[in-house]
This record gives structure tokens, C-alpha cells and sequence, in this order.
């Protein structure tokens, strides 16, 4: 004989949470077990949000907090003159051989410069992970390129390092230099795919060779014009015509410039036809490739803001039941006061407590401020 229990019943609550808590189990082995004794109406519902508010559970088996997509920046979504607004990052290490002694070999790193408007990229390489070595690299990019307004790069262990003395080099030549939030490589996405595409064309192109220091920057060189020749944006209905950076950048191609050329003019219709190039690489940038820009393709529900709430912090390398709890001690909203990115206070393995700054896919939920 099995008894009927209504869900709203206190000893009924009282007996599922009893139930859930020794194991704590899945929902349809908790309901096997509750009615084994009793039949409770709509025990479903009760049995999940049981699960849901269980602390230890959340701690184990919770997901990651979501947030909807945040907007892309203005610096991508209206014409800028090339490398105004640039995004940056390391990629490596990468194997060289000595230019005299053939047999050593070393280490190289790849820093590449994209802008964040034509989609271009420059590469070069650095001879060690120094602060020393990027800057090289970079006086040599803005040498070429000159100096942009703004610089946007993740929070790498290098960058790190050197970030007071970069803001420092860039502050007196007018850059504003913007760093992610730690471990959240999405708000650098426009740059991490591009490096993507340079290690399969690095992967294609010399394999498994080990070429020396010369030899790797010339294809690194190399690999930059080819990607400026990528097209960008959706797929045009004529072949023979595509927006690709180089279209505005006039660097080495393949393909000959859109005309008609003038052979005859002055100075004066010289001067108007060049400017005829650049307004028709804006106008297909507007047809072919703003349009690409402004849809959301996932993420598309708001969620609640995190404030003063306790979180578990997702950790790479380490396992899920070894990762830190934290407390949120503030938070950074956008334009559109959606919270992305938090400041976090947690106790480190010393015993000493600390803050750091997480992106908010990092973290998750397991006390809410309304719970404590």
C-alpha cells in the first residue's frame, strides 16, 4: 500500500530533501526512491527544484553562467583609415635552427597586428618571450604601419608582465592600449581566429621543417599578403571581383587593381582615380561585409546580473573539484549595463585571500545574494 502525499506538504518536502541528500542523486533515481514509499502529486517538479537550489549539487554538476552577446565594438563597425583600432597577440613557440651552427635549435614567437576595421594582418617574429623582444616588434610594426589610436590584446603571461611599461610606450605617442579580462580569449576573437588560420597556413607550408630565424619571418611575411587576399564578408556574385584588405592596403597582389585605369590623365585625375579605388573599396566593405557584422548568431537571451554572490571559479588544468570558491566584490556592466566581466574575492592555497578579475562564462553560480 502506497500512501498519496500532496507536494506542497511540509513533511513531503522535508522527505524529498532527505532523500536527495543521501547520494544526491539525479532526479529520476530520486523519485524511484520517494515513491517506493509514498506517491507524491507532481513529485517531478518538486524533486528538480530540490536539485536545482542544492548547494553541493551546483558546486558539481552547475554550468557555466551565460550572458547574451554583447555588441561588437564601434571601432568595427564604421570606416576608419587602416590600422586605426588593432588587435594583437602571441602565438608559439615555434622551432628554429642557427644560422651558423645548423644543428641547435631555439625558439621563436609570432606576434601578429590585425585591423579590426579591413580585417588586415601583419606578422613578424620575436626572438625570445621577453618585454623587450615585443617591443622590437612593435616599433617595427608602427614604423610600417604607424602608430593606432587604439590596441586591443588579451592578458597573456608576457603582456602581463610588460603591461605598465606598454601603456607607458604607448601613452606618449597617443595609443590607448586595452586589455581583456584574464582566461576569457572570446573578447579577443577577431584576433584568436585569425592566428588559426596562420598556424594551418604555417603547417602547410613548411611541415615538419625547421627553418632558421631569416627564413621563418620571410614566410611569415609571406603568409601575411596571402591572408590580405582572403575575401571578407559574403560570397560576391561575380568572381572576378571580391573585397579582400589588400584592395585598400595596395600591397603586393595577384590581382589587378579594379579600373579603368588612366594613362593619359594629370596629376589632378591621377589623384581623384585613387580616391575612386578607396571609395569603392568602402562602399563593398558597407554591401558585402557590415551586413555580416550586426547578427547575433548565438546567445541571444539576457540573463540575471551577478552581484555579491558566491562562485565557483572554473580553472583550466585543474580539476573541478579543486577549483576556488569566490565572492563577487564588483562588478563591470557595459553600455548596456549587461554585467560580462566581475572582480572576485577568493582565498588563495596559502590561506591569504586575493582579487581577480573573471569573465562571467568562467564562473559558477552556486550561492545568490538573495540566498545568503
Amino acid at each position: 500500500m502506497v500512501l498519496l502525499l500532496s507536494h506542497d506538504h511540509e513533511f513531503t518536502k522535508l522527505y524529498a530533501v532527505m532523500t536527495h541528500d543521501d547520494g544526491h542523486n539525479g532526479v529520476d533515481t530520486s523519485m524511484t526512491k520517494i515513491r517506493s514509499h509514498y506517491w507524491v502529486v507532481r513529485l517531478r517538479r518538486l524533486v528538480t527544484s530540490i536539485r536545482h537550489s542544492c548547494v553541493r549539487c551546483r558546486k558539481f554538476e552547475g554550468e557555466e553562467i551565460r550572458q547574451q552577446m554583447a555588441p561588437l565594438p564601434l571601432q568595427r563597425l564604421k570606416p576608419l583609415p587602416p590600422w586605426s583600432s588593432v588587435g594583437c597577440d602571441l602565438f608559439g613557440p615555434l622551432k628554429v635552427k642557427g644560422e651558423v651552427q645548423k644543428r641547435v635549435r631555439g625558439k621563436a614567437y609570432g606576434v601578429i597586428f590585425n585591423c579590426l576595421v579591413t580585417r588586415s594582418v601583419h606578422l613578424d617574429l620575436m626572438t625570445d618571450y621577453s618585454e623587450d623582444s615585443f617591443l622590437k616588434v612593435f616599433r617595427r610594426f608602427v614604423s610600417i604601419r604607424g602608430y593606432p589610436n587604439e590596441i586591443f590584446s588579451d592578458c597573456g603571461s608576457q603582456l602581463v608582465a610588460a603591461k605598465e611599461s606598454i601603456k607607458g610606450f604607448g601613452v606618449r605617442h597617443g595609443v590607448e592600449w586595452t586589455f581583456s579580462t584574464p582566461d576569457a580569449p572570446w573578447q579577443n576573437g577577431v584576433t584568436e581566429s585569425l592566428i588559426r588560420g596562420v598556424k594551418k597556413s604555417l603547417f602547410h607550408v613548411i611541415g615538419e621543417q625547421v627553418l632558421s630565424y631569416e627564413e621563418l619571418q620571410t614566410v611569415l611575411y609571406e603568409i601575411a599578403n596571402l591572408m590580405n587576399e582572403r575575401p571578407i564578408g559574403k560570397h560576391p556574385t561575380s568572381p572576378e571581383s571580391y573585397l579582400c584588405p589588400n584592395n585598400l592596403l595596395g600591397r603586393s597582389s595577384v590581382r589587378p587593381p579594379s579600373g579603368p585605369w588612366c594613362k593619359l590623365g594629370n596629376n589632378a585625375q591621377r589623384l581623384r582615380f585613387v580616391q575612386r579605388l578607396t571609395d569603392q573599396f568602402w562602399q563593398k566593405w558597407a554591401q558585402d561585409y557590415f551586413p555580416t557584422l550586426i547578427v547575433r548568431k548565438k546567445w541571444h537571451v539576457e540573463h540575471r546580473n551577478l552581484k555579491g554572490d558566491v562562485v565557483v571559479i572554473k580553472e583550466e588544468n585543474v580539476k573541478r573539484g579543486q577549483w576556488r570558491l569566490g565572492r563577487v566584490s564588483e562588478v563591470y556592466p557595459d553600455s548596456r549595463r549587461l554585467v560580462r566581466s566581475v572582480e572576485l574575492k577568493t582565498t588563495s592555497e596559502s590561506g591569504r585571500s586575493s582579487h581577480v578579475k573573471r569573465a562571467v562564462q568562467r564562473l559558477i553560480l552556486l550561492i545568490t545574494v538573495e540566498e545568503q
